[in-house]
């Protein structure tokens, strides 16, 4: 996603906290990745947006595919990326029901940017 990346990276080496991505988290990147590009054009654009303002989005975005909740979650038709909220851990029913009723183009929650040392 992040452009600064080579085609088919899951990004940097490291999550933004310093610690190294597993193999896993690097699957489950790449997938998401692959399915929001694919998939999500509002999404994508959204998240590109934000990133032109702040590339730390890059960042939550991977996390919330690696598995990490309160980072990245979106929903656009019927595709679902990234990891529910906490507060929101039953996001899917509520998700399910804007896809039958109001039929929002897309809907992408990104969590706070991590603070600057």
């Amino acid at each position: 996603m992040d452009t600064r990346t080579q085609a088919g990276s899951a990004g940097p080496a490291s999550k933004p906290d310093g610690q190294q991505w597993t193999a896993e988290d690097r699957r489950r990147i790449e997938q998401g990745q692959q399915i929001i590009k694919s998939n999500m054009p509002g999404v994508y654009g959204h998240i590109c947006k934000a990133a032109a303002a702040d590339k730390r989005i890059w960042g939550l975005v991977r996390m919330g595919l690696a598995g990490r909740p309160n980072c990245f979650w979106a929903m656009e038709g019927p595709q679902l990326a990234g990891t529910p909220f906490v507060a929101w851990a039953s996001l899917d029913a509520p998700a399910k029901l804007l896809q039958q009723m109001a039929r929002p183009a897309f809907v992408c929650l990104l969590g706070p940017l991590p603070r600057e040392d």
